[in-house]
């Protein structure tokens, strides 16, 4: 009976534990989304463009590589929106920076 009891202590921890896990990842899933959404606003209340691009959509649109995606970044040629852990591309800025993809080659000219 003890063994009985014990066993289902452990049991309604565990589940408490993983139930406590998904309710953070939640909240943090929730502040990122805020977040997404005042910056949609505050762009879209500047007139801007307010689709925001993945690091592959982006790289994909200008039929670049990540890693020249990367370079760009790090000589300050295009940078991200950083939305918690993960990189974003304003479409405005695409069109600003004046990068435009050479379909004809598959190469990307800076302009």
């Amino acid at each position: 009976m003890k063994t009985s009891i014990l066993n289902m202590s452990r049991s309604l921890f565990q589940s408490v534990s993983i139930m406590e896990s998904l309710v953070a990842r939640a909240s943090d899933v929730l502040a990122e989304l805020k977040e997404i959404k005042a910056l949609l606003q505050q762009q879209n209340e500047q007139g801007l463009d307010t689709r925001l691009l993945t690091q592959e959509e982006t790289a994909e649109k200008l039929r670049v590589t990540l890693q020249t995606l990367y370079n760009w970044k790090q000589a300050g040629v295009l940078l991200p929106i950083l939305i918690g852990s993960r990189s974003y591309y304003r479409l405005s800025d695409i069109i600003k920076s004046g990068i435009k993809a050479n379909e004809d080659e598959g190469q990307t000219d800076q302009h």
